[in-house]
């Protein structure tokens, strides 16, 4: 009997240390009561030389009064030495420990290089059962998170993204109502394949599962055959309807919708603790100075799958890339900002090999990259993007083939945030007007705002309004004295070009002809007069997108 005791203290014991490595740390008060009730258990079990090991460290080396932080390199050796204590081996010595903690950090580098394992998270009670499961699915293939708890499961649909879930009828039996149903309408609503495990085989039971929604239902004791069959069918099936409404058709990176879901998860851990921080890099590609056509769709496809393939070869397995706001992002959990430059830097060289490879593409292409690492305080994912974004707009400024990161940047290096609207009218109610509402606004599409304005095209054209490392919006009446708006439109245009402007002509002419002309000349939009102030606002706001993916 007492293989079979040491066989359970043994397994409580790994499904301890595979649920604390699901989290950045434990506090000491959680490791001095995981000792206590192990102490129990070793007496229980009559294993004495556990027991003793326990008492010493307990006595010894944790202060009840102190309720510090554990990290992995912490928390791990004791668990290791209990482990040894339990099976009769002598603790490991500091040099063994290190020894066992920098090859494990080896076979966690050495699996970013193989195919990437699904995940299937187990959210069960028993960690006997939980322990075999995992040395099942260990062996074909699948990698396990457990969860003893529904909360903990929850927690992990997160940091995991499992392509499956089993979960025990008994654990939602012992958890509030309301929880397992969170638990189960979140895995459903996100299209993850749901396996209930129960111990009653009664068909009304079991029908009563499947009328609740619950796709899969397994009586235990099962077949092991029959679930492993199982479990790889839905996760071939999950891979399918995954890669249909989260994936990008052309290129294999995620789509916005999925990109910001991700984001959410990752503010939500970050928030929660349950993630040290992450970092978000914003990515556009160079167009160099050839006789290609930069509107060129189908060289530009190609090179959208040039830019992915060489980021999924580079990048850790954990990072998403995927599609925002006409850019690709790279989403890095638990990645500062080096770790992504890394990434990028290495990408960067493959992607010039990849480019080199084909014919069909201009030579010399390269990429450029903002990076920012979310603050310390859980920021609003949104401003996180928006500090890559910067750093982006610094590198294509500075002459692209940049990686430029937001923290490394001083004040007055940092691409200034402030947006100029110009105001171009002889209509000086108008120009109050606007000046008044944009003034009280102060910002446009998030970022901050200041405003100039002029009375005709002549007066506008030969000020000293531009700087070449400012955004402008301009609105641009069409009939002006001295000077009407097409020909300063004209002006503008032939002197500063159009990557850092955008202009939009204000007419009181409904007719197309007028409209044509200026759109042909260089305008990005128009507006009718009389226009609704608030609706100019948010007319800018898109303009100002526009901008930025110029």
């Amino acid at each position: 009997m007492a293989g079979r005791y040491e066989r359970i203290m043994l397994n409580q014991v790994e499904a301890t240390i595979l649920e604390w490595r699901q989290r950045p740390y434990i506090t000491e008060q959680e490791l001095i009561r995981y000792f206590d009730q192990f102490l129990e258990t070793a007496d229980k079990f009559e294993r004495t030389d556990a027991a003793s090991f326990i008492r010493h460290r307990l006595e010894r080396v944790f202060d009840r009064k102190i309720n510090k932080k554990w990290f992995e390199d912490d928390w791990l050796p004791h668990l290791l030495d209990l482990k040894g204590a339990v099976s009769g081996d002598q603790p490991l010595s500091p040099r063994e420990v290190r020894q066992t903690m920098q090859n494990e950090a080896e076979l966690k580098m050495n699996d970013l290089t193989v195919p990437d394992l699904p995940v299937v998270l187990i959210v069960d009670p028993d960690t006997t059962y939980q322990t075999d499961m995992k040395q099942l699915l260990d062996q074909h293939a699948v990698q396990t998170g457990i969860a003893l708890t529904v909360q903990k499961g929850i927690e992990l649909l997160d940091s995991m993204n499992p392509a499956l879930v089993i979960v025990d009828e008994q654990i939602c039996e012992e958890a509030e109502e309301t929880v397992c149903k969170e638990a189960r309408d979140r895995i459903l609503s996100e299209s993850i394949p749901l396996v209930m495990t129960i111990h009653d085989g009664k068909a009304e039971r079991i029908a009563e599962l499947y009328d609740s929604g619950v796709p899969d239902v397994l009586v235990k004791p099962f077949d092991k055959r029959v679930f492993v069959s199982l479990i790889q069918n839905r996760i071939r099936m999950s891979r399918m309807v995954k890669a249909q409404i989260t994936m990008d058709d052309l290129t294999g990176a995620y789509n916005r919708n999925a990109i910001e879901r991700e984001l959410i998860k990752l503010h939500k851990r970050h928030a929660a603790a349950t993630l040290k921080g992450y970092s978000v890099a914003m990515i556009r590609t160079d167009y160099p100075e050839t006789n290609k056509d930069p509107y060129d769709y189908q060289v530009n496809d190609l090179l959208s799958v040039k830019l992915v393939e060489a980021i999924m070869r580079e990048k850790w397995k954990q990072d998403l890339i995927g599609m925002y706001k006409g850019k690709f992002v790279l989403l890095s959990p638990e990645g500062t900002e080096q770790d992504v430059k890394a990434v990028l830097d290495r990408a960067e060289d493959t992607f010039t090999a990849l480019i080199d490879q084909d014919d069909a593409l201009p030579s010399g292409m390269t990429f450029s990259a903002g990076v920012a690492e979310a603050g310390e305080e859980a920021e609003p994912p949104k401003k996180t993007i928006f500090h890559a974004e910067k750093a982006l707009r610094l590198a294509k400024r500075r002459g692209g083939r940049t990686i430029s990161l937001y923290s490394m940047e001083s004040k007055q290096d940092q691409v200034n945030d402030e947006i100029v609207l110009i105001i171009v009218d002889d209509d000086r109610v108008v120009r109050e007007m606007l000046t008044h509402h944009f003034t009280k606004r102060k910002v446009i599409a998030g970022r901050p705002l200041m405003v100039k304005t002029y009375p005709d095209g002549l007066s506008f054209v030969e000020g000293d309004w531009y700087e070449k490392d400012r955004q402008f919006i301009v609105l641009l009446d069409g009939i002006m004295p001295k000077m009407d708006g097409i020909e300063a439109l004209q002006r503008v245009r032939n002197e500063y070009g159009q990557s850092n402007i955008v202009i939009s002509m204000l007419t009181g002419r409904k007719g197309d002809r007028e409209v044509a002309r200026a759109l042909s000349l260089g305008a990005d939009d128009y507006m009718v007069k009389p226009f609704n102030v608030r609706e100019v606002g948010a007319r800018l706001d898109r303009l100002f997108e526009r901008l930025n993916a110029l």
